[in-house]
């Protein structure tokens, strides 16, 4: 399915992944997190498809661990589901609480997945190089370095395979095959990170002021859809700050009921706001398949 909405103008883009992401980890009531993992994971399957279904599994994982794992760290709370280790309390609302951090975490995850393939370092320069044109560049670096050395183990990896040296069923080949490929790609990250200084040297970086050019324009649809983005964040704030989504964990669960008027007010709007970039890659891609079914 295309990213149509990476299409939209990279303020746009970065203005919506700065709300999800604040609201994400601003918002503990469990409708709000619910949400925010739903609609993360739903605008990741439009982008990604079933790429994105490994890293769904693994958070997947992550969540069951770190729900049950954090009631071992925190005992606190009032109903006691057992004890262990004479006397140790292992309670709900820490189960409860658990699962509000592991929910953080997902979504904050997904987000950044969808983000490293919408927000291209063109775009993020497009966006902040005038301003500050030395941290832009070393934030687009380092934002590129997890998946530029993932790609480059596999072409490593695929290179040893290749010629007989790959991963064999001991475990003392396999030890051996990872530290292999670590120390080339140590290598090959420190020879790529001299020729990318002397190419900028070269080329002239930090010498004088730099110009750019760019194709960005800010249409018209551009204008609609953010003014529809601060509408709704500013009255999902409106809502969270009337009370919509106050809850405690601790030391017993006590969550403004969904059926409230500012609980459930803020709620569908807060959906409305997530539900943005996946409802236009999916009805671009129905207009596209009813244009196509007509030919």
């Amino acid at each position: 399915m295309k990213d149509t909405f990476s299409t939209f103008h990279p303020l746009i883009t970065f203005a919506f992944y700065i709300f999800a992401v604040a609201f994400a980890m601003l918002f503990f009531h469990p409708a709000y997190l619910v949400a925010a993992v739903t609609c993360s994971a739903a605008y990741l399957l439009t982008v990604k498809g079933r790429r994105a279904l490994p890293l769904m599994a693994g958070l997947a994982v992550l969540f069951c661990v770190l729900m049950l794992v954090n009631p071992l760290i925190n005992p606190l709370g009032d109903t006691v589901l057992f004890t262990y280790l004479g006397g140790r309390h292992f309670t709900l609302e820490a189960v409860r609480y658990g699962a509000v951090v592991a929910s953080m975490l997902c979504t904050v995850v997904m987000l950044f997945d969808s983000y490293n393939e919408t927000m291209t370092s063109d775009k993020f320069i497009y966006l902040f190089g005038r301003f500050a044109p030395s941290v832009t560049l070393l934030l687009t670096m380092i934002l590129r370095l997890v998946p530029s050395y993932t790609n480059r183990a596999k072409q490593i990896e695929s290179t040893r395979m290749s010629i007989g040296k790959g991963i064999r069923g001991e475990k003392k080949d396999m030890v051996k095959n990872g530290a292999a490929v670590l120390s080339a790609l140590m290598t090959w990250a420190l020879e790529n990170g001299v020729v990318t200084s002397d190419s900028m040297q070269s080329r002239g970086y930090g010498t004088g002021r730099r110009t750019s050019y760019s194709t960005y324009r800010f249409f018209t649809r551009d204008k609609v859809l953010a003014a529809c983005m601060l509408v709704l964040a500013g009255a999902v704030i409106g809502c969270s700050a009337a009370g919509g989504t106050r809850v405690n964990y601790i030391p017993n669960y006590d969550p403004t009921p969904i059926t409230d008027p500012r609980c459930l007010a803020g709620l569908i709007i807060y959906l409305v706001l997530l539900l943005i970039p996946t409802v236009i890659n999916v009805a671009e891609a129905l207009r596209w398949h009813i244009l196509r079914s007509k030919i």
